[in-house]
């Protein structure tokens, strides 16, 4: 059904879209979020002239503490119309975290929505941006979208520090590496600082001794340069320590959980072993894998 768009009567409802637009459900809310703030528009039917209906905006901001989100969420459901909180829909960006609290307290039936593809307004507002959402939600524009259980949100909390600390060993390798070619040395191209032998010819150069080797300048390393080169073997240990830490943690968490699988769920320890009994996956990958799907029910297909 065709619908003109009003805001409560009052005047045309601004958004980045004409005022005819194809609408699917009774309702639809958007939120925009913010640090210290989220701002939240619902439009809703109401009858109109025959074979047309009026849409509604009604809109408001609220403040992100714990009862100002409370108070948005029972302010929406009520604007809406909408009995069962449970089935609460809504359109919300995904930017960065500001929309997790959100999440936690609105629950209902969230379409989360990369910024990108929610497509800006041609006016950088919050006003706007939380009508387009709205308009979005109100046009069954997304799908409900997958939510992690509160034992996956903490698993993928612990491997990303697998993953921060895979990064910290990149970079203190890549500046080393930068370093001893600053000052003649190419044998890293033949033997990586990462291997053990690799770090035994930094670490000689540190010490000051000659080392036999086509790729490492005669002289060594100038005296001011190897506490430099120094502090950045003991950050890359320090990193491969975090990276091992990481995934005693995450393996012990899964362990000591079941997790749900197509049909009902797996104690942890039974999930691990039948994931690494996949040819070329071992335990990161196993994590990983779990801590990115979480269910793989959430897919409509094994394909």
């Amino acid at each position: 059904m065709k619908v003109s768009i009003a805001a409560a009567g009052k005047k045309p409802l601004e958004t980045p879209h004409q005022d005819v637009v194809q609408v699917t459900q009774p309702y639809g809310i958007g939120i925009d979020c913010h640090s210290k703030f989220i701002q939240v528009a619902v439009l809703r039917k109401r009858e109109g002239e025959a074979h047309t209906e009026t849409i509604e905006l009604s809109e408001k901001s609220f403040p992100t503490t714990w009862p100002g989100l409370a108070e948005a969420r029972d302010w929406a459901t009520a604007q809406a119309g909408e009995t069962n909180p449970g089935a609460l829909r809504y359109c919300i960006e995904s930017t960065g975290n500001y929309h997790k609290p959100v999440l936690q307290q609105w629950g209902g039936l969230p379409s989360v929505v990369n910024p990108l593809l929610a497509g800006p307004t041609r006016r950088k507002t919050d006003v706007l941006d939380a009508r387009l959402l709205a308009h979005h939600s109100i046009t069954g524009l997304w799908k409900p979208s997958f939510l992690h259980t509160p034992d996956g949100e903490m698993l993928r909390v612990l491997w990303t520090q697998w993953f921060y600390a895979q990064e910290a060993a990149s970079m203190a390798t890549n500046r080393l590496g930068s370093l001893l070619l600053t000052f003649g040395h190419t044998f890293a191209r033949e033997v990586p600082i990462r291997s053990s032998h690799g770090l035994e010819i930094v670490e000689l150069l540190i010490a000051g001794h000659p080392v036999d080797h086509a790729g490492v300048k005669p002289g060594g390393l100038p005296v001011s340069a190897r506490a430099s080169a120094a502090a950045l073997v003991t950050a890359y240990r320090q990193a491969v320590d975090q990276e091992r830490l990481a995934v005693v943690a995450a393996t012990n968490f899964i362990r000591t959980r079941d997790w749900p699988i197509e049909n009902g769920f797996a104690p942890g320890t039974d999930l691990l072993a039948a994931l690494e009994s996949v040819p070329g996956v071992g335990r990161k990958t196993a994590i990983t894998w779990l801590a990115e799907v979480g269910d793989p029910k959430r897919f409509s297909s094994r394909n």
